[in-house]
């Protein structure tokens, strides 16, 4: 089920960045992303009077996951509910609804904590996800990951994140049992270009901090554990810095494009 959740929400990296200085070389240009598309997915965006995202349309796989995921702010300006919910289709065409909900809690402005539940709504068991973030110096340094799934199995994911000025690098995951880490890790590295990411305008600066939007665009990722699902992109971009469209290659050989469309 968490794989379907990773899915759905496509454009969510469980990786974090923070700070306006990338090293990037960006224009100041004002425009905002209206969809991204492949052939099998598209990705249509609504925003609020507050200029973030309010909404996402999600059509993933020809109809096999259609769906929204809609986003709640308080008073300033911060994500405190993330509501996801879409239609799945079995293989043996019947359709699923599959439902996410995520709380976040603040301090001193600061995304602290957050707790998620999903499932589907034909079943009875629901898997849950506490996490708590750590900070140093304007980036998250450390998540704490804990998670019940619908079968009562526990787990407990620790991912501690490394910066060169200030820029994500990598982020190494560690599973912690009976007070001490078990022998091996996942890590995946990341390198960028130099040009404007429009997704990272999507969101507030908090919630930055612990998703993956960097003010530039990710354009290789490397998983240690899984390498088929590496990538590396070739980023066609437009006259003002942002991406036209994108040729991405995986590990495994399979490639995929995605088209960007602005208002």
């Amino acid at each position: 089920m968490r794989i379907i959740t990773t899915t759905f929400a496509l454009i969510f990296l469980l990786v974090s960045c923070n700070n306006d200085d990338q090293g990037g070389t960006t224009k100041n240009v004002n425009k905002r992303l209206k969809s991204i598309k492949t052939f099998t997915s598209a990705f249509f965006y609504e925003y609020g009077s507050n200029n973030f995202i309010s909404k996402e349309h999600v059509n993933y796989g020809g109809d096999r996951i259609v769906g929204t995921v809609e986003y709640i702010y308080n008073s300033k300006n911060q994500i405190i509910e993330i509501n996801q919910q879409s239609k799945n289709k079995e293989v043996d065409g019947t359709f699923k609804n599959f439902v996410v909900n995520i709380n976040y809690q603040y301090s001193n402005e600061i995304l602290i904590s957050s707790i998620e539940y999903f499932g589907y709504l034909e079943e009875t068991g629901r898997n849950e996800v506490k996490s708590t973030y750590e900070y140093n110096n304007g980036n998250l340094v450390k998540k704490i990951e804990e998670t019940t799934d619908s079968f009562n199995n526990y787990y407990n994911i620790h991912t501690f994140y490394t910066y060169s000025n200030n820029k994500l690098i990598s982020a190494e995951s560690k599973l912690f049992e009976n007070g001490a880490y078990i022998p091996g890790s996942k890590i995946v590295t990341y390198t960028y270009d130099t040009k404007v990411n429009p997704e990272y305008n999507l969101f507030p600066k908090s919630y930055l901090m612990i998703k993956g939007y960097n003010v530039n665009n990710i354009i290789s990722y490397f998983d240690d554990q899984n390498p088929n699902a590496s990538y590396d992109d070739v980023i066609t971009y437009d006259k003002d810095d942002f991406p036209e469209k994108k040729l991405r290659s995986f590990g495994n050989g399979n490639q995929l494009e995605y088209l960007y469309e602005y208002e």
